[in-house]
C-alpha cells in the first residue's frame, strides 16, 4: 500500500482531502444535495432525470424517451403528465397542430394513429435544470 502524503497532524481529522493533482474536481459530490433540491420542489427522481435528459433537445415524444429509460408505456405517460400538470414541460406540437408547408398538405397525410406529440421543456423546467447542475457542481450560493 502506497504510503500516506499527508502530515502527521493530520491523522485525527475526520477526512483529508486528495492533493488536486490526483482527482482535480469531483464533479458528482454534491449530487445528493442537488436531489434533495429537487424533492424539496416536489420534483420526483424520473421526472428530474426526464428534465435532465431533455435539457438539450429542442422537442421529443413520450416514444423517444420510453425507449432511452426503458419505462414501460403507463410509467412514460404518467411521468410526462405529470410534469405537464406541473408546468414544467409542455406540447410544443399537438397533435391538432397542421403543418403550414405546401408539400406536407399535398403529401404526407397527418392522421391521429401516424402523429405523436412533441414536448419541450418549459423556461420553468429550464431554470430547475441550471439549478440542479449549479448545486451538482457546487458553483449555488446559499
Amino acid at each position: 500500500m502506497a504510503k500516506s502524503k499527508a502530515h502527521r497532524s493530520a491523522l485525527f481529522r475526520e477526512f483529508y482531502v486528495l492533493d488536486k493533482k490526483y482527482v482535480p474536481f469531483n464533479y458528482l459530490k454534491y449530487l445528493r444535495s442537488a436531489i434533495e433540491y429537487a424533492n424539496g420542489r416536489d420534483v420526483s427522481f424520473q421526472e428530474m432525470q426526464l428534465m435532465l435528459y431533455t435539457y438539450d433537445l429542442e422537442f421529443w415524444t413520450i416514444r423517444h424517451v420510453r425507449n432511452y429509460f426503458g419505462w414501460t408505456y403507463g410509467t412514460s405517460k404518467n411521468i410526462m403528465m405529470s410534469v405537464v400538470r406541473k408546468g414544467l414541460v409542455y406540447k410544443q406540437f399537438d397533435r391538432l397542430t397542421p403543418s403550414q408547408k405546401r408539400a406536407d398538405h399535398l403529401f404526407r397525410e397527418e392522421t391521429k394513429t401516424n402523429y405523436r406529440v412533441r414536448y419541450s421543456l418549459s423556461e420553468k423546467g429550464r431554470k430547475m435544470v441550471n439549478s440542479f447542475y449549479k448545486i451538482a457542481n457546487q458553483n449555488y450560493v446559499r
